[in-house]
């Protein structure tokens, strides 16, 4: 019998705790293969924070379908100060399709919300990338993305992609390799507040041509990623 939940979930997380883990902030494992299709998201945990309606458990992976009515945003409840989220992702691709992944304050995080981004941009299918605010301001001299190439289609292969969060560093990882590393000590201001992994995909016709413009007259009815494996490892919560 296979157990659903984030509670039985994090109980295997915690045997398989990372070395810098504290008692009281248990992992999240996912890995999506070991789930019945048509599992909803979020009977197994998941937060609905916008059109949760358009993911699914399917053929081993959780789907985010982007349709013109909506596109989904779930979260991962469990919350991080410090710590490290791994996602093993297919991306949606179309032109004005964004899929992201974005380790997210609450929203009533006091003075405005610090983020970390993964992203991807469906019009341009060998590039991830990077990107981080500070209660919801741009970093001076890390206003734009820093592109992160693939070497591959993000649309037809599979990445791990890792956002890793301390007060001393964020570092972002491809493949478990790391593409950019920011430390706080660098005289700009830095997150602090406690995180959550949020996953979604996104209509950006409306980006002055960043994302591209979505066709919805070509009859095309939905984009969709897929994620296979995700993990919240938290050192501190």
């Amino acid at each position: 019998m296979i157990k659903t939940g984030f509670m039985a979930l994090c109980l295997l997380g915690a045997a398989l705790a990372h070395p810098l883990a504290k008692k009281g902030c248990p992992a999240v494992n996912l890995d999506f293969s070991t789930m019945a299709d048509g599992t909803n998201p979020m009977s197994i945990g998941f937060q609905d924070v916008w059109c949760g309606k358009n993911t699914a458990i399917k053929s081993g992976h959780l789907e985010l379908s982007m349709t013109q009515e909506c596109g989904p945003a779930i979260l991962v409840p469990q919350m991080i100060q410090s710590g490290r989220v791994d996602v093993t992702i297919q991306t949606a691709a179309g032109s004005g399709v964004v899929t992201a992944l974005t380790v997210f304050a609450p929203k009533n995080a006091p003075g405005g919300r610090d983020e970390l981004d993964w992203e991807w941009v469906g019009k341009d299918l060998t590039n991830g990338q990077s990107m981080y605010f500070v209660k919801g301001q741009r970093v001076p001299g890390a206003e734009g993305a820093v592109y992160v190439n693939t070497a591959s289609d993000t649309a037809t292969t599979f990445h791990t992609y890792s956002i890793e969060y301390t007060p001393e560093q964020i570092i972002w990882y491809l493949d478990n390799k790391v593409v950019r590393t920011v430390r706080s000590n660098q005289g700009v201001p830095y997150p602090t507040q406690a995180l959550q992994l949020n996953l979604g995909v996104w209509d950006g016709s409306q980006t002055n041509g960043w994302a591209g413009t979505v066709p919805w007259g070509n009859g095309v009815k939905a984009y969709t990623a897929k994620v296979s494996k995700l993990s919240v490892t938290p050192y501190t919560c």
